[in-house]
């Protein structure tokens, strides 16, 4: 084994490390479809495994982020008194008190007092009505809206050269980063070989 065969150990080793990250990143997503060698079935991890991804990621969904009653706690945070009192005033100022002014004998007698007292009333009413309005509608939704099955259907259906665009673009700097760590560990491993190799030749 010549001088030149031992130098070129970490250079190769380094171009293997290389490749078979390159290779094993790659293969994240390719190839899309399968590719069959005899009884050997061959398919990137994600386009292979989307549909058993996007259950987990709905049951975590589901389970961990909109937890029960999540819902319920986001909208007590609405500013649902200011809403009410908007739509009270609306209600009497623009809808119903040009309506009664305009009956006869009895729109005479309305004034803007009256109307106020009116407006004042509509929204202690619907104050007091509110929060079994909202448990009701929140009850519905919590029955009704089906997060998991929701986000398993959308990422089951995703576009995966999309989903490829997206992840390359987050983590551009860590694959190239997981590439040249295999180039380097080649390079170290290839310097060791070519040592144990230099030394069985003395």
């Amino acid at each position: 084994m010549g001088i030149w065969w031992l130098l070129a150990l970490p250079v190769i080793g380094a171009m293997i490390g290389w490749l078979t990250n390159w290779l094993a990143i790659r293969m994240l997503f390719h190839p899309r479809q399968p590719i069959r060698f005899f009884h050997w079935r061959w398919q990137g991890l994600v386009p292979r495994r989307q549909v058993e991804i996007a259950e987990k990621v709905g049951d975590i969904v589901e389970r961990e982020i909109l937890q029960k009653h999540v819902l319920r706690e986001e909208l007590d945070k609405l500013p649902i008194d200011q809403w009410l009192n908007d739509f009270s005033r609306r209600l009497v100022q623009e809808r119903l008190a040009p309506k009664i002014r305009q009956m006869p004998v009895i729109g005479a007698m309305i004034n803007q007092r009256v109307i106020a007292w009116v407006e004042e009333s509509a929204r202690k009413a619907l104050a007091e009505e509110a929060p079994l309005l909202m448990g009701k509608i929140v009850d519905e939704l919590e029955a009704r809206i089906a997060i998991r099955h929701m986000v398993t259907k959308r990422v089951a259906e995703f576009d995966l050269d999309a989903l490829e665009r997206i992840v390359r673009d987050l983590a551009h700097k860590e694959f190239k980063r997981i590439e040249w760590l295999g180039a380097i560990l080649g390079f170290l491993i290839g310097m060791v070989q070519a040592l144990l190799a230099w030394l069985a030749m003395g």
